[in-house]
């Protein structure tokens, strides 16, 4: 396929027409880079190796704007927006390029390492700092890319059979080869992803037919212990009671440090991951909860309008989802009336319609909320089952008034495609997304403590990220509804707060330590003006 047109083109009468202008040269760069993306031939999503397809010159075109970045020699993937300069197109393109750039050099000669394999397997979201792989064809180099992360090619022997992941083509060590093969302190060192892991196991005969064939049935004990650890005797037993017959020795080691309590009966590695997290955090958010100075008390139904009242006004005032319009009067309007006065599909004023949309779905918070206290349902629960709608609310207007399509609000986000600035995070695929808010709503729900749940659920909510728009302030609309209804006041976070706010997610996110957050929320509690 022809991508680039000629600078001059040659008419019947002899005449010669006129180059094209940059901007349409500009165009058809873009046009070609759309066709090459979405041809059948082109099997490694966002990202391109050499510029032949596309053309020297659109090449060149796209990276002056922004479009293409290149990540190593010949590598390039594309940026969504020229204005985007941080990980996540990046962590968008991560796996395809891994995959593309392994595939090219080794063939299929090629898989993650153990360790690698079940960190890949228990869904963990983050690019790893040093992916290692293993093949025979490697030379023992590591290859430098963005962000601090690299790829380490180990000169080793890859299992008989490997498995290849269906999305990415990533290649793995099966799963029960995998946790047999893991490094000595893997499961101290990471114990939710050994977790998460031994929970996908449906069986233990590969486990004993492998340790015994390769002369370790120790290694099938430290796995026997780890299923122990998650409430799974009956397999723990299954694998002693064949070493056993077999004539080895079985004695049992602590397979984790900590002391972690956790009953994990179902297999999807997304709702465990949520659920060990959750489990896993806990402490540290109640640790935070100590330095709480307010006092809950719970109020009228009057007072509490009353003081909504005033919150409205301070959190419309700083929410991101508004930030980006102008403050006009009409806007100002659309704030300041009930949502159930705004009924005039005619407006297309995106400004108008996103306050109207705000509004609309602070309301809705609030009904719940009263709801919760005048003998309804529990506002856990509540909020379990309308979270959901909560974000919708917030684009109900644009898409009553025909601005947006029903279809690209309604539903999940399509991509994998992080919004927290700065995490190298990858979220949760199309496909495990209901998993994923099924687990939240189970552990809000079944969260006893109320601070606990407006932490947690604020930062699981953005963890998952499973919404196109709006993920940050469904978040805190999940936050506030769990504290306003047990008579804590309405948490905003005011713009001066915006980079620590940030910072906290990231350290959440990156590095699974919840404290500075949930001190920041207590801290937001301890200031509110309520």
């Amino acid at each position: 396929m022809k991508n680039e047109k000629s600078k001059k083109e040659t008419i019947t009468d002899g005449t010669v027409m006129e180059e094209n202008t940059p901007i349409e040269q500009m165009f058809d760069a873009l046009m070609a880079l759309r066709d090459l993306l979405n041809s059948p031939d082109h099997t490694i999503g966002p990202v391109l190796h050499g510029t032949d397809a596309l053309g020297k010159e659109n090449a060149e075109r796209l990276l002056a704007i922004g479009c293409l970045k290149e990540v190593l020699d010949g590598w390039y993937i594309v940026r969504l927006s020229p204005e985007d300069c941080g990980p996540a197109d990046w962590c968008r393109a991560y796996w395809h390029f891994v995959v593309a750039y392994l595939d090219d050099k080794f063939g299929e000669d090629w898989c993650l390492s153990p360790d690698c394999s079940l960190d890949f397997y228990s869904e963990k979201t983050l690019i790893p700092e040093q992916l290692i792989v293993r093949s025979r064809k490697a030379e023992g180099k590591s290859v430098r890319l963005p962000y601090d992360s690299s790829i380490l090619s180990v000169k080793a022997d890859i299992p008989k059979e490997v498995v290849k992941d269906t999305k990415f083509g990533v290649r793995l060590y099966p799963l029960h080869l995998a946790l047999l093969m893991a490094s000595k302190d893997y499961f101290k060192t990471h114990p939710i992803e050994a977790r998460v892991c031994l929970a996908m196991l449906p069986s233990t005969v590969l486990v004993c037919e492998d340790a015994m064939g390769m002369g370790y049935p120790r290694l099938a004990m430290r796995v026997a212990s780890g299923l122990r650890a998650i409430g799974r005797d009956y397999m723990a037993d299954a694998i002693k009671e064949t070493l056993q017959t077999e004539g080895y020795e079985t004695a049992e080691e602590p397979a984790f440090e900590d002391e972690l309590k956790i009953s994990l009966t179902g297999y999807q590695p997304v709702g465990n991951r949520i659920r060990l997290m959750w489990k896993t955090m806990r402490s540290d958010v109640v640790k935070a909860k100590q330095y709480l100075r307010y006092e809950p008390h719970l109020k009228s139904v009057d007072e509490l309008m009353d003081d909504l009242g005033d919150a409205f006004v301070e959190d419309s005032g700083n929410t991101i989802i508004l930030d980006k319009y102008e403050k006009t009067t009409e806007m100002i309007r659309a704030l300041s009336l009930p949502s159930e006065r705004e009924k005039d599909s005619q407006e297309t004023d995106r400004a108008v319609l996103a306050a109207r949309g705000y509004r609309l779905a602070f309301d809705t918070v609030v009904q719940d909320i009263v709801d919760s206290m005048t003998g309804g349902d529990d506002i856990a629960r509540l909020c379990a089952r309308h979270f959901e709608d909560w974000n919708y609310m917030l684009f109900q207007p644009a898409v009553r008034a025909g601005v947006l399509t029903a279809l690209e609000y309604a539903g999940y986000r399509a991509d994998q495609y992080s919004t927290i600035p700065g995490c190298i995070h990858i979220p949760f695929r199309h496909k495990d997304i209901c998993e994923a808010l099924s687990a939240l709503s189970e552990q809000l729900q079944r969260e006893e403590d109320a601070f606990v749940r407006a932490v947690l659920g604020h930062f699981f909510l953005l963890y998952i990220q499973p919404f196109p728009n709006g993920n940050v302030e469904t978040a805190r609309f999940i936050m506030n509804s769990q504290l306003v209804a047990n008579g804590y006041p309405w948490a905003t976070v005011y713009h001066e707060l915006l980079t620590g706010y940030t910072e906290a997610m990231q350290t959440a996110v990156m590095e699974g330590d919840i404290l500075p957050f949930a001190l920041m929320v207590a801290s937001m509690i301890n200031t509110a003006d309520l």
